[in-house]
């Protein structure tokens, strides 16, 4: 798990992914503070399965910043 402090927002090509997934988020606290976790268990073809691949947790700052990004690149 990783608690996210700083986005770096970047531009360019991205690249067609062969894979979807599912993402849960969880809302809650992380030491004492409220919490966003994002988090998924990969592909259905993934070797090790239920097993959460890839865990992200933001709180209110690095929240904001998605959320600015979020907010200008799509015009929410």
């Amino acid at each position: 798990m990783a608690l996210v402090n700083k986005i770096n927002q970047k531009s360019g090509i991205i690249q067609h992914q062969d894979t979807d997934i599912p993402m849960d988020i969880t809302i809650g606290s992380y030491e004492g503070n409220t919490a966003v976790r994002l988090g998924s268990k990969g592909s259905d073809n993934r070797k090790t399965k239920k097993k959460t691949s890839q865990v992200y947790v933001l709180e209110e700052d690095s929240a904001k910043q998605l959320y600015d990004i979020l907010k200008s690149t799509f015009n929410f």
